[in-house]
């Protein structure tokens, strides 16, 4: 036995764990009820599944470091970890997003049933032009009719009058899906849509792919517009 461990302090240790015979793994046990299990897997499975991640997502360092966090175990060092997605994938991590070829997996949908179901709305930072530096754009996810319009400012008040100029255009959405910025959690926006008896939900931090649809809007809005801006040059 190793000098200064006790039999108390392994006996301890190992309930930490379990094997699990239906997967034939082995678990690091959660002390929470609302995180799962976290199964245990060696050093170069650890680096398959960051490849995988990142091959399929093309998300960044810091993204797929909390993916992978919060699913296997040990990712005891983060450093070590974070130093190694800096070193093996550099240029990937920075290429821009429209760039990068569309991933083929195959993703849960996005329920919508009839018009105005859910609506996606999203922020996207454009060159500035008289003033403008923002579009901010709106997709109804069942008919993928999209509308926005430019802005000046990200402002939360500006945000709500946009939301409520499409509403009295088109009607009110059952759902208003959002990223977690600042621009749309506040009170000005809550109390639009609490107005319209909606319901308002955001995606989860870190993660486009929730707002997928929108987000795909905004790659072909920003394609064509610098294909414009090419062709008057």
């Amino acid at each position: 036995m190793v000098k200064g461990v006790t039999e108390k302090m392994i006996k301890k240790y190992i309930q930490l764990y379990f094997f699990d015979k239906e997967t034939k793994q082995f678990y690091r046990r959660s002390e929470s009820l609302n995180v799962g299990h976290r199964r245990c897997v060696t050093k170069l499975e650890l680096i398959q599944i960051i490849k995988t991640n990142h091959e399929t997502d093309h998300r960044e360092n810091d993204t797929i470091y909390e993916t992978i966090r919060h699913a296997v175990f040990p990712v005891g060092r983060e450093r070590v970890l974070k130093s190694y997605l800096k070193m093996k994938l550099p240029a990937l991590a920075v290429m821009p997003l429209w760039n990068i070829s569309k991933t083929t997996r195959t993703r849960r949908p996005i329920p919508a049933t009839y018009p105005n179901s859910r609506w996606q709305i999203d922020l996207k930072k454009m060159p500035c032009y008289k003033g403008f530096n923002y579009d901010s754009n709106i997709l109804d996810c069942y008919s993928r009719f999209a509308f926005g319009c430019a802005r000046k400012t990200k402002t939360a008040k500006e945000t709500a009058d946009i939301v409520l100029k499409y509403i009295y255009l088109y009607g009110a959405p059952r759902i208003l899906q959002s990223d977690n910025g600042k621009e749309f959690t506040n009170k000005d926006l809550e109390g639009v849509v609490e107005e319209c008896k909606s319901k308002q939900i955001h995606g989860r931090p870190y993660h486009p792919q929730s707002q997928g649809r929108v987000e795909r809007f905004n790659r072909t809005l920003f394609s064509c517009k610098n294909e414009h801006c090419g062709r008057l040059g």
